[in-house]
């Protein structure tokens, strides 16, 4: 094997793990507590542009008049917090009526992309925030994309972990309880409303530790990276492994990524590549389809908590 398609697969195993981060945020908001979330790119982008913004020297980007020039694990953290900030914000304008913060969180992601595409001194418009790497200024390009990967893989993990412990932990029961019947739960007591605002603003935080990561992996930040259609692939990828199941996420993920990769290799539409760009979707449509027809529940299925 070559040394480019070898940096070709860890790149894709890169941008595996960066969707995987996504559908387990996802899957601890929808899976677990039922909240339908369908703003995640706006989270996600938000993640992005606040790490690139603290990072960046506004000197060596003339269309950009704000940066801190900070390095990129502080960035990481400003970016969560303050997503995390602003997804509280966000679930508790509607006190998470399920069906108004659904609409909400769709107008949320629409707003994001609306100020980074035209606020250009913040975000730097259509012309985006492009960052440097230090890593990759010292190793070539196939040590970059292994080193990469490694940290990619290791957040992962530890998103895996710290959800699956949630789930199996008390608050992780009540959101399972709340789900299953919100009216039995809040005759015990529960309010659920706090704990499914609570769910929300850490899968959002989650979902901007994503974003975070797919901006280094890009090396930049453009509003076009951030496409509606992100939110709805990471839906796809949540409702064919299995919503409630971290397994099935991680198995859902896979197949869409698999599917995409061989639709972009061998679909093939000789002076029309948008033919090519749509068939994409209608298989993957059609694969969902059948796995809801055959596995309603997903392909493994939603896994509960142990004490039910």
């Amino acid at each position: 094997m070559t040394t480019p398609f070898i940096a070709f697969c860890l790149s894709y195993l890169s941008l595996f793990l960066i969707y995987v981060i996504l559908a387990l945020a996802l899957n601890l908001q929808w899976g677990q507590a039922g909240i339908l979330n369908f703003g995640l790119v706006g989270f996600a982008a938000l993640g992005a542009y606040i790490t690139a913004i603290c990072m960046i020297d506004p000197s060596t980007l003339p269309h950009v008049r704000v940066g801190l020039s900070l390095p990129f694990p502080v960035a990481f953290l400003i970016a969560i917090i303050v997503t995390g900030i602003i997804a509280w914000l966000v679930s508790s304008i509607v006190r998470l009526g399920l069906e108004e913060l659904a609409i909400v969180t769709l107008a949320f992601a629409e707003l994001i992309h609306f100020i980074i595409s035209n606020e250009e001194w913040l975000t730097g418009g259509t012309v985006g925030i492009y960052i440097s790497s230090l890593p990759n200024d010292k190793l070539r390009l196939l040590g970059y994309n292994i080193f990469f990967a490694v940290i990619l893989l290791v957040a992962a993990l530890l998103v895996y972990y710290f959800t699956r412990k949630l789930n199996f932990s008390q608050f992780g029961r009540i959101l399972n309880a709340a789900r299953q019947d919100e009216i039995k739960a809040k005759s015990l007591g529960i309010d659920t409303v706090s704990y499914r605002i609570k769910a929300f603003v850490i899968g959002s935080m989650i979902m901007a530790a994503g974003g975070s990561f797919y901006l280094y992996f890009a090396m930049r930040a453009l509003p076009e990276l951030y496409p509606v259609g992100l939110t709805f692939a990471v839906w796809i990828a949540l409702l064919l492994g299995g919503s409630g199941n971290n397994m099935g996420v991680v198995l859902g993920t896979g197949i869409y990524m698999l599917m995409d990769i061989l639709t972009r290799l061998y679909l093939k539409f000789p002076g029309h590549p948008e033919i090519a760009a749509g068939m994409k979707f209608v298989i993957i449509g059609l694969l969902l389809v059948i796995v809801m027809i055959r596995k309603p529940e997903g392909i493994l299925g939603p896994k509960r908590s142990r004490y039910e």
